[in-house]
Protein backbone atom coordinates (compact mmCIF):
# COMPACT_ATOMS: atom_id res chain seq x y z
CA UNK A 1 0.00 0.00 0.00
CA UNK A 2 2.79 2.51 0.92
CA UNK A 3 4.13 1.98 -2.56
CA UNK A 4 0.70 2.49 -4.56
CA UNK A 5 0.57 5.56 -2.50
CA UNK A 6 4.13 6.62 -3.51
CA UNK A 7 3.26 5.52 -7.18
CA UNK A 8 0.48 7.79 -7.12
CA UNK A 9 2.15 10.75 -5.64
CA UNK A 10 5.04 10.70 -8.17
CA UNK A 11 3.25 10.15 -11.06
CA UNK A 12 0.69 13.62 -9.38
CA UNK A 13 4.07 15.46 -8.88
CA UNK A 14 4.90 14.47 -12.49
CA UNK A 15 1.82 15.56 -13.65
CA UNK A 16 1.72 18.67 -11.70
CA UNK A 17 5.31 19.55 -13.16
CA UNK A 18 4.00 18.94 -16.67
CA UNK A 19 1.26 21.18 -16.03
CA UNK A 20 3.59 23.98 -15.08
CA UNK A 21 5.50 23.75 -18.00
CA UNK A 22 2.79 24.22 -20.23
CA UNK A 23 1.62 26.94 -18.19
CA UNK A 24 5.07 28.33 -18.56
CA UNK A 25 5.67 27.86 -21.92
CA UNK A 26 2.05 29.15 -23.10
CA UNK A 27 2.99 32.36 -20.79
CA UNK A 28 6.18 32.93 -23.04
CA UNK A 29 4.55 32.25 -25.95
CA UNK A 30 1.74 34.80 -25.09
CA UNK A 31 4.26 37.08 -23.89
CA UNK A 32 6.80 37.09 -27.11
CA UNK A 33 3.72 36.82 -29.78
CA UNK A 34 2.23 40.07 -27.91
CA UNK A 35 5.52 41.94 -28.37
CA UNK A 36 5.78 40.86 -32.08
CA UNK A 37 2.58 41.88 -32.42
CA UNK A 38 3.51 45.14 -30.70
CA UNK A 39 6.14 45.69 -32.97
CA UNK A 40 4.00 44.97 -36.04
CA UNK A 41 1.93 47.31 -34.94
CA UNK A 42 4.65 50.06 -34.14
CA UNK A 43 6.22 49.33 -37.74
CA UNK A 44 2.44 49.90 -39.68
CA UNK A 45 2.10 53.00 -37.72
CA UNK A 46 5.49 54.21 -38.68
CA UNK A 47 4.34 53.04 -42.22
CA UNK A 48 1.09 54.83 -42.41
CA UNK A 49 2.58 57.78 -41.02
CA UNK A 50 5.54 58.01 -42.92
CA UNK A 51 2.68 57.75 -46.32
CA UNK A 52 0.98 60.51 -45.13
CA UNK A 53 3.54 62.73 -44.48
CA UNK A 54 5.09 61.90 -48.17
CA UNK A 55 1.40 62.49 -49.74
CA UNK A 56 1.40 65.81 -47.78
CA UNK A 57 4.52 66.97 -48.91
CA UNK A 58 3.48 66.01 -52.72
CA UNK A 59 0.76 68.15 -52.51
CA UNK A 60 2.57 70.93 -50.95
CA UNK A 61 4.82 70.49 -53.81
CA UNK A 62 2.11 70.94 -56.38
CA UNK A 63 0.33 73.85 -54.79
CA UNK A 64 3.90 76.13 -54.74
CA UNK A 65 4.58 74.94 -58.23
CA UNK A 66 1.25 75.84 -59.06
CA UNK A 67 1.23 79.18 -57.31
CA UNK A 68 3.22 81.02 -60.40
CA UNK A 69 0.59 79.45 -63.22
CA UNK A 70 -2.41 81.15 -60.71
CA UNK A 71 -0.81 84.00 -60.30
CA UNK A 72 -0.52 84.52 -64.18
CA UNK A 73 -4.25 83.57 -64.27
CA UNK A 74 -5.42 86.40 -61.75
CA UNK A 75 -3.39 88.85 -64.07
CA UNK A 76 -4.58 87.26 -67.16
CA UNK A 77 -7.96 87.92 -65.60
CA UNK A 78 -7.43 91.57 -64.49
CA UNK A 79 -6.07 92.30 -68.54
CA UNK A 80 -9.55 90.52 -69.99
CA UNK A 81 -11.56 92.65 -67.16
CA UNK A 82 -9.75 95.79 -68.08
CA UNK A 83 -10.29 95.12 -72.06
CA UNK A 84 -13.64 94.32 -71.79
CA UNK A 85 -14.35 97.26 -69.68
CA UNK A 86 -12.19 99.05 -72.44
CA UNK A 87 -14.39 97.50 -75.09
CA UNK A 88 -17.68 98.42 -73.34
CA UNK A 89 -16.61 101.79 -73.09
CA UNK A 90 -15.72 102.01 -77.28
CA UNK A 91 -19.31 100.49 -77.65
CA UNK A 92 -20.76 102.89 -76.03
CA UNK A 93 -19.02 105.89 -77.67
CA UNK A 94 -20.10 104.41 -81.26
CA UNK A 95 -23.76 104.09 -80.14
CA UNK A 96 -23.12 107.77 -79.40
CA UNK A 97 -21.74 108.82 -82.72
CA UNK A 98 -24.50 106.15 -85.00
CA UNK A 99 -27.60 108.42 -82.93
CA UNK A 100 -25.38 111.53 -83.87
CA UNK A 101 -24.95 110.72 -87.73
CA UNK A 102 -28.91 109.50 -87.13
CA UNK A 103 -30.19 112.59 -85.98
CA UNK A 104 -27.65 114.85 -88.85
CA UNK A 105 -28.69 112.75 -91.51
CA UNK A 106 -32.64 113.42 -90.31
CA UNK A 107 -31.91 117.30 -90.27
CA UNK A 108 -29.87 117.05 -93.48
CA UNK A 109 -33.11 115.17 -94.89
CA UNK A 110 -35.55 118.22 -93.36
CA UNK A 111 -33.38 120.73 -94.45
CA UNK A 112 -32.79 119.40 -98.33
CA UNK A 113 -36.76 119.21 -98.55
CA UNK A 114 -37.31 122.45 -97.29
CA UNK A 115 -34.64 124.05 -99.68
CA UNK A 116 -36.46 121.77 -102.44
CA UNK A 117 -39.83 123.14 -101.35
CA UNK A 118 -38.07 127.18 -101.70
CA UNK A 119 -37.38 126.40 -104.66
CA UNK A 120 -40.80 124.82 -105.87
CA UNK A 121 -42.04 128.11 -103.96
CA UNK A 122 -40.66 130.28 -106.21
CA UNK A 123 -41.53 128.02 -109.39
CA UNK A 124 -44.99 128.21 -107.98
CA UNK A 125 -44.97 132.27 -107.88
CA UNK A 126 -44.10 132.39 -111.33
CA UNK A 127 -46.24 130.00 -112.41
CA UNK A 128 -49.00 131.47 -110.36
CA UNK A 129 -48.15 135.31 -111.95
CA UNK A 130 -48.43 134.07 -115.36
CA UNK A 131 -51.60 132.00 -115.17
CA UNK A 132 -53.66 135.21 -113.78
CA UNK A 133 -51.99 137.28 -116.69
CA UNK A 134 -53.03 134.34 -119.53
CA UNK A 135 -56.78 134.21 -117.80
CA UNK A 136 -55.93 130.71 -116.89
CA UNK A 137 -57.62 130.02 -113.82
CA UNK A 138 -57.55 125.94 -113.81
CA UNK A 139 -53.88 126.40 -113.99
CA UNK A 140 -53.49 128.91 -111.12
CA UNK A 141 -56.07 127.28 -108.94
CA UNK A 142 -53.44 123.77 -109.32
CA UNK A 143 -50.34 125.80 -108.25
CA UNK A 144 -52.48 126.86 -105.28
CA UNK A 145 -53.44 123.23 -104.40
CA UNK A 146 -49.48 122.66 -104.78
CA UNK A 147 -48.68 125.15 -102.28
CA UNK A 148 -51.07 124.07 -99.52
CA UNK A 149 -49.36 120.34 -100.06
CA UNK A 150 -45.88 122.10 -98.86
CA UNK A 151 -45.34 122.37 -95.09
CA UNK A 152 -46.42 125.10 -93.66
CA UNK A 153 -43.40 126.05 -91.49
CA UNK A 154 -41.19 125.53 -94.35
CA UNK A 155 -42.82 127.55 -96.45
CA UNK A 156 -43.18 130.30 -94.36
CA UNK A 157 -38.98 130.72 -94.88
CA UNK A 158 -39.61 131.76 -98.27
CA UNK A 159 -40.60 135.36 -99.16
CA UNK A 160 -42.47 134.02 -102.07
CA UNK A 161 -45.20 132.34 -99.98
CA UNK A 162 -46.50 135.69 -98.87
CA UNK A 163 -47.09 136.79 -102.50
CA UNK A 164 -48.66 133.57 -103.36
CA UNK A 165 -50.92 134.01 -100.63
CA UNK A 166 -52.25 137.30 -101.88
CA UNK A 167 -52.39 135.91 -105.80
CA UNK A 168 -54.70 133.28 -104.45
CA UNK A 169 -56.78 135.89 -102.86
CA UNK A 170 -56.71 137.51 -106.18
CA UNK A 171 -57.25 134.32 -107.99
CA UNK A 172 -60.10 133.12 -105.34
CA UNK A 173 -62.16 136.64 -106.78
CA UNK A 174 -61.49 136.02 -110.34
CA UNK A 175 -62.97 132.52 -110.31
CA UNK A 176 -66.12 134.02 -108.27
CA UNK A 177 -66.34 136.49 -110.98
CA UNK A 178 -66.26 134.02 -113.91
CA UNK A 179 -69.10 132.02 -111.86
CA UNK A 180 -71.29 134.95 -111.18
CA UNK A 181 -70.97 135.73 -114.71
CA UNK A 182 -71.53 131.77 -116.22
CA UNK A 183 -74.77 131.61 -113.66
CA UNK A 184 -76.09 134.87 -115.13
CA UNK A 185 -75.56 134.02 -118.61
CA UNK A 186 -77.00 130.35 -118.08
CA UNK A 187 -74.11 129.01 -119.18
CA UNK A 188 -73.81 125.34 -117.76
CA UNK A 189 -70.89 124.01 -119.10
CA UNK A 190 -68.57 126.78 -117.52
CA UNK A 191 -70.76 126.38 -114.43
CA UNK A 192 -69.93 122.96 -114.20
CA UNK A 193 -66.55 123.63 -115.12
CA UNK A 194 -65.74 126.38 -112.77
CA UNK A 195 -67.54 123.83 -109.75
CA UNK A 196 -64.32 122.40 -108.68
CA UNK A 197 -62.34 125.37 -109.02
CA UNK A 198 -64.78 126.59 -105.88
CA UNK A 199 -64.45 123.44 -103.91
CA UNK A 200 -60.65 123.47 -104.60
CA UNK A 201 -60.40 127.14 -102.96
CA UNK A 202 -62.64 126.66 -99.81
CA UNK A 203 -65.54 128.44 -101.72
CA UNK A 204 -67.85 125.39 -102.11
CA UNK A 205 -70.35 126.65 -100.07
CA UNK A 206 -71.01 129.44 -101.86
CA UNK A 207 -70.93 127.80 -105.26
CA UNK A 208 -73.28 125.32 -103.76
CA UNK A 209 -75.77 128.32 -103.10
CA UNK A 210 -75.34 129.76 -106.73
CA UNK A 211 -75.92 126.63 -108.28
CA UNK A 212 -79.00 126.28 -106.83
CA UNK A 213 -80.40 129.30 -107.07
CA UNK A 214 -79.49 128.79 -111.06
CA UNK A 215 -81.28 125.52 -110.82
Amino acid sequence: NTEELEKELAQLTEEESQIERELTNYVQTLVGGGNSKKSNLKSSHSDLSNSKTNDMLSLVRKIENFGPYFEAMQQDTGKLAAQVQECRGLSDRLSGMVRRLDMMQMRSQQALACTEDIINLKECKIKIITAIEEKKLSEAVSVIRQVHGIELKAAKVSDDFDIIMEKEKEVKQLVQKEFGEAIAASNIKSVMSLCPLLQTLGLETEARDNFLSFI
